[in-house]
């Protein structure tokens, strides 16, 4: 097994999940790029619905655009999906069929993730009827609408099934009237510098955390030893399979923000390790996500 992190590089923030008017977003691109680079984000990606954003990744004033797109439909089981293809670059029709935007999307090579599975109604059949390789675990426009933003059950039966699954926030921002909420979830990963290249190479090896708030600063494996550094927090928890945990919570108002697990007293099998993942929240209830340590 290998340790997934390496975090020698910056920290650069970004929402995997936009929508503009190219769809059914309320604003132009150049106007939600500005928005988000106003907000302290470093990148996003665009997946409207059926419409790839023909870009292979720039980056201006500091800030860089990703494409991507959105998907939705009844496959041949009746059952009903919304599937985000990260660094999909190809023109789309929007007639295809389903399992066919599926297949072209794992064929071009882009990072195909299962969307709002709470918001859906997707079953835990659903989600393990495809090779996904990552999976919304909070939607904050799920969060906004009805309360259906979480994703967390379903990314714990796939890996408890053996599959090795990345964890996403994201806004599923769409900056209208109706929905006009963003900067609610997103991923930050750690990348040498803000490229395109870099950043897909940090989302494909899942080198990134997720946040609804609190920040994770560093995380390392030394001596044998898991190692975090945290934004001041309430909670720290080692999360695995079925139950397990290992936690940490403040004492006397004192916020943590560090902590540590020696691999000696953690479950040694390959299965068990390969679900464990690090959960912070801090006193407001925010959450953020490690991936999977370990792979």
């Amino acid at each position: 097994m290998k340790f997934r992190y390496t975090c020698s590089g910056s920290w650069f923030r970004g929402n995997p999940h936009t929508h503009t008017s190219m769809s059914d977003g309320g604003r132009g691109l150049q106007e939600v790029r500005d928005l988000y680079k106003s907000c302290g984000y470093d990148f996003l990606f665009i997946t409207d619905h059926n419409y790839a954003e023909e870009t292979s990744g720039y980056c201006i004033d500091g800030f860089l655009v990703l494409p991507g797109i959105e998907i939705d439909g009844t496959d041949s089981d009746k059952s009903y999906y919304h599937i985000l293809g990260l660094d999909f670059k190809n023109a789309y029709d929007p007639d295809t069929p389903l399992e066919e935007g599926i297949e072209l999307l794992f064929n071009t090579g882009a990072v195909v993730i299962l969307a709002h599975p709470h918001w859906s109604n997707n079953s835990f059949d659903d989600c393990l009827k495809y090779p996904f390789h990552g999976i919304e675990i909070y939607n904050y426009i799920g969060h906004t609408m009805n309360g259906k933003s979480s994703g967390l059950p379903h990314w714990d039966i796939m890996l408890s099934r053996g599959k090795v699954v990345l964890g996403f926030a994201s806004d599923d921002a769409h900056l209208t009237d109706r929905h006009p909420h963003y900067g609610g979830g997103w991923i930050t990963v750690n990348a040498p510098a803000l490229t395109a290249d870099h950043v897909m190479a940090a989302v494909r090896s899942g080198n990134f955390y997720s946040s609804t708030g609190p920040e994770l600063k560093n995380i390392s494996l030394t001596d044998n030893t898991i190692y975090i550094e945290t934004s001041p927090v309430e909670f720290i928890r080692l999360v695995g399979h079925n139950g397990y945990a290992s936690f940490a919570f403040a004492e006397q108002d004192t916020p943590l923000t560090s902590w540590k697990w020696p691999l000696s007293n953690i479950n040694t099998s390959e299965k068990f390790r390969k679900q464990l993942r690090i959960e912070i929240e801090d006193s407001s209830g925010k959450r953020a996500w490690t991936n999977t340590l370990f792979v």
